[in-house]
């Protein structure tokens, strides 16, 4: 009977203790490199813990995207593999910059010679921005900009949701055999004037004319794509449309605000995991707060 009793008492606290995870400090890593035709500029939310898992993990993705950024050179794969934490990223992300704003100088000096352009600089910039953090995970908004001429340069989102007990990204936020479901649910919705109940991110609620207007170019677009990317903050579900996908450029790259009680449904385990178990971790330290409060008063 004792040992049952102390296992639950092992597992209480285990529960608590992750309920219990406090905000992760965050160290802002950046760097630029510039040359006489082009540019590269990069920035990090580089988070750091003390669970060696998450860190390890987290480190991984951001490499890739680096490594990815420079396009995977055996120069920058060789120096990837010294890289295991803020100050060390720090260092090559320097690497990254000076090779990638190397070669936009090179493609666009090479472009300004064959047009006889001497007047403008094309660039690429890497942004990973910490945006949600929650007892249980993390949200990162990947934004990649890039500028080689034209008329305007592009810019692409990816947001990331990161597990804080292992540092996994969660790829698959809703399921895959609702997805269909969810795709047709948002384009009902977007094609009336007053949204469904449905809105947009950069859009005030109480801004009837824009999102009249966004219903309109909706419609005259013609296009809707299903749900890809995503992320949580615990009130909503924010999914991500990149430029064009499903309106002209002018309108930038939307974002949809899905509340809970409507995405549930749609979304994965994890990701539901998450959500209920970072409500639960706030209701537990309120309760806890609440506590302490009173033992004070007592006193």
């Amino acid at each position: 009977m004792k040992k049952i009793i102390f296992l639950f008492f092992a597992c209480f606290v285990c529960v608590i203790g992750v309920y219990a995870q406090a905000k992760l400090k965050v160290r802002t890593i950046g760097t630029e490199f510039e040359t006489t035709y082009g540019s590269c500029s990069i920035s990090i939310d580089y988070p750091e813990s003390d669970n060696a898992v998450f860190n390890k993990a987290v480190n991984s993705k951001f490499l890739a995207l680096l490594k990815k950024l420079g396009e995977n050179s055996e120069d920058l794969e060789m120096k990837a593999q010294k890289v295991e934490d803020a100050t060390t990223m720090d260092y090559f992300i320097k690497d990254v910059a000076e090779e990638v704003g190397r070669k936009v100088n090179d493609e666009w000096a090479e472009a300004m010679a064959e047009d006889s352009v001497d007047s403008l600089m094309c660039s690429h910039d890497l942004l990973i921005k910490l945006i949600v953090d929650k007892p249980l995970y993390l949200c990162f908004s990947v934004i990649d900009y890039g500028y080689y001429g034209g008329a305007h340069g592009f810019t692409s989102y990816l947001p990331l949701i990161v597990r804080k007990s292992d540092g996994k990204i969660i790829d698959n936020v809703f399921r895959k055999d609702k997805v269909g479901q969810l795709y047709n649910y948002l384009k009902k919705n977007f094609y009336r004037n007053d949204f469904g109940g449905l809105q947009m991110a950069d859009i005030d609620k109480n801004d009837w004319k824009t999102k009249a207007e966004f219903a309109e170019a909706l419609r005259d677009y013609g296009s809707f794509s299903e749900p890809d990317l995503a992320w949580i903050d615990g009130k909503n579900v924010y999914i991500q449309y990149q430029q064009y996908e499903i309106v002209p450029y002018a309108y930038g790259a939307p974002v949809v605000e899905l509340p809970l009680r409507i995405a549930m449904p749609y979304l994965t385990s994890e990701v539901k995991a998450l959500l209920n178990g970072s409500k639960k971790a706030v209701k537990w330290r309120s309760s806890k707060g609440l506590k302490k409060g009173a033992k004070r008063r007592r006193r």
